[in-house]
């Protein structure tokens, strides 16, 4: 069966730079960084996560659409870091959460960030 000329599709260079920051579900420009953070619930317990969009999750995790952090409302961002991948930034929030890594690191971690790069998620 013949089903005539086949057309070749070029991709959109714009396109073809892009990804899916499936936290957001948004097109994210590569380049961009992801995020490994931890924020402290009302309860005084940590919650490790990591993203693409920073402002967007912790905006999702204040209003409760989160099914993890919202009984346990309000939230703090106590620290961040910056990644180049996805995978990255989800190996550092695994590192953090599985037990290995001891208490007295993550405080020291939090401990040691320096409190006005927080200022700039205060409002998300």
């Amino acid at each position: 069966m013949d089903l005539g000329p086949v057309d070749v599709i070029q991709p959109d260079l714009n396109e073809a730079v892009r990804t899916l920051d499936k936290a957001a579900g948004q097109p994210k420009l590569s380049g961009m960084p992801y995020y490994a953070y931890i924020l402290r619930r009302a309860n005084g317990t940590f919650y490790y996560g990591s993203t693409g969009d920073l402002h967007a999750r912790l905006r999702a995790h204040h209003r409760g659409r989160v099914r993890s952090t919202s009984p346990y409302r309000p939230l703090a961002l106590v620290w961040f870091e910056e990644h180049e991948t996805e995978e990255a930034a989800r190996r550092r929030e695994f590192s953090l959460k599985n037990g290995r890594t001891r208490r007295s690191t993550i405080n020291a971690l939090i401990n040691a960030f320096p409190s006005d790069r927080l200022l700039t998620y205060q409002d998300a």
